[in-house]
């Protein structure tokens, strides 16, 4: 949604690695058609981020936005880990068993994340996770016991 009149625009996001992506100059695509524009500045305010985006500078330019989604690439995102979008699709493996695919990645709020591993719903932390490993696109995953049936 807008705020104030100078194109600033407020962003509810849950994304874990906002100090690589809220600097000036990183790219943003914006919109159902995924328009370009660089971020000029960025604050806080409570639990909202906004944003100003370099040629958008007045409410005029940003109203058509309103209720859009902001995307980034992931190329340029420079982390030294993984983001939750990178481990979709990864091959799950429990005491050298394949049981399954990593579907979809979930909120639950407060930071914490659910992973549904074909139906199979694990917390995201390092209780359940033992290895993650991109490069060969696997999980391995411990302390299953009573999240399977066989």
């Amino acid at each position: 949604t807008t705020h104030g009149l100078n194109g600033e625009v407020k962003v509810k996001s849950n994304f874990n690695y906002k100090d690589k992506i809220y600097v000036n100059g990183f790219n943003f695509y914006i919109g159902k058609d995924k328009e370009l524009y660089k971020l000029r500045n960025y604050r806080k305010q409570n639990e909202y981020d906004l944003l100003t985006f370099e040629t958008l500078d007045n409410i005029d330019k940003v109203i058509k936005y309103r209720g859009s989604f902001l995307y980034i690439l992931r190329s340029d995102i420079k982390v030294d880990t993984y983001l939750n979008s990178d481990l979709i699709g990864l091959n799950v493996f429990y005491k050298n068993k394949n049981i399954g695919k990593v579907s979809g990645i979930f909120d639950a709020g407060h930071g914490n994340f659910i992973i549904d591993i074909s139906g199979v719903f694990i917390p995201k932390n390092e209780n359940f996770i033992e290895k993650v490993d991109l490069k060969n696109k696997k999980m391995i995953v411990k302390n299953m016991e009573g999240l399977l049936w066989k």
